[in-house]
């Protein structure tokens, strides 16, 4: 019988914002997730989900934009406050998996 690989990955989500630059090669994306996601759980994710080398992630916390609740003038509301994750990855070929590929069925835990 095959032993069975188990992955534990977090409550992760990982949203494809867009390739960075039309200047930058085809193997940089932008990635939007919460605040509380950490460089090496979006490394792991990306690594054992899709299947790709991950060269190099630099990330960014940005903060909500304050809106104005409609119809009520003195009322406001914060948007939730995201990270944004540039991931650089080592070569072209796998960067077209992210943008087309589902990911993998395995066992996710």
């Amino acid at each position: 019988m095959p032993s069975q690989r188990i992955v534990y990955l977090p409550e992760l989500s990982l949203t494809l914002v867009r390739r960075v630059s039309a200047r930058l090669p085809f193997n940089h994306f932008l990635f939007r997730t919460e605040a509380s996601t950490t460089k090496h759980e979006v490394r792991e994710y990306l690594e054992k989900v899709y299947d790709v080398k991950v060269a190099r992630i630099t990330t960014s916390v940005s903060l909500g934009k304050v809106r104005r609740a409609p119809g009520k003038a003195k009322m406001f509301r914060k948007l939730k406050d995201y990270k944004r994750v540039m991931v650089r990855i080592v070569d072209d070929e796998s960067a077209g998996s992210i943008k087309s590929e589902e990911p993998k069925k395995e066992t996710l835990r």
